[in-house]
């Protein structure tokens, strides 16, 4: 387990066992030093190798997505439209947006849902519903899915957090992803990633109180490049792919610092 972070005012965990970068193993509690660093930075800590935790029964057992595909012109009213209607993200739901590339995609195929976001115009709608042992099939992060599986590539990511969507920002980020899937690129697989989560419960807890840090962000954004590895040059040019579009939806944010997630940072 690569650190540890809870976001709840009632920590579930009582005491863990840490390998600190020096190699000793601690037992953390309570009354420790290390006990505000771990809840919400232990990656940058130490491993953990072993925790003591109450567990709850589960309060819901019924979960269900709703998968929309859009045509690249719809960006603007897309983004426009979780700006209205999905920030921040309520606390029972998960937005998630990804752009790629789906030749098999018919755009004459409109659904015609009465909803806020089915009224701009998805090419497809469709919806399933399951228990939580179903999240890793419907977002395609499965172990028979590609990003579990060991083909050899490179997947660097350019993480950046934001506030929330910069119109502008995402139609000039959408063109520059669009001018490089087509024709024989070697990053024609190229995916960019929007991921905006429930975040009230951490930002509601003092910041004295944990080392959780950019609580008060509420979109994750990261470029993920996937190709077949041949040479620093191909890698300096995803890693320039990369940085231009994150520079781009980082400069829309207004934030000065770059708020990167440790786990997809690539370079400085």
């Amino acid at each position: 387990m690569d650190g540890f972070k809870e976001t709840t005012d009632s920590w579930r965990t009582s005491s863990m066992n840490v390998v600190l970068a020096d190699g000793t193993l601690q037992a953390i509690k309570k009354n420790s030093d290390l006990w505000w660093a771990m809840k919400g930075a232990g990656q940058n800590f130490g491993i953990v190798t072993s925790l003591t935790s109450k567990i709850y029964d589960i309060d819901q057992y019924d979960w269900a997505i709703e998968t929309l595909i859009f045509d690249g012109d719809k960006v603007e009213a897309l983004y426009q439209a979780a700006n209205d209607h999905l920030s921040p993200v309520p606390v029972d739901l998960i937005n998630w947006s990804y752009w790629l590339h789906i030749p098999s995609a018919d755009p004459d195929k409109r659904g015609q849902q009465p909803s806020t976001l089915h009224d701009i115009g998805p090419i497809s709608v469709e919806a399933e519903s399951g228990d939580c042992r179903d999240l890793a099939r419907w977002t395609q992060v499965a172990l028979e899915f590609t990003p579990c599986q060991k083909t050899g590539s490179t997947n660097p990511r350019f993480p950046a957090y934001i506030k929330e969507y910069d119109i502008p920002a995402q139609k000039l980020a959408y063109d520059a992803f669009a001018a490089e899937i087509l024709g024989d690129s070697p990053f024609s697989t190229l995916i960019l990633m929007f991921e905006a989560y429930p975040v009230q419960d951490a930002q509601a807890i003092d910041s004295d109180s944990s080392a959780f840090a950019l609580r008060s962000d509420n979109i994750l954004t990261a470029p993920l490049i996937t190709y077949t590895p041949a040479g620093n040059e191909l890698d300096q040019q995803a890693a320039e792919l990369g940085n231009k579009l994150r520079g781009i939806v980082h400069k829309g944010s207004g934030i000065e610092e770059l708020h990167a997630y440790v786990h997809y940072a690539y370079g400085d």
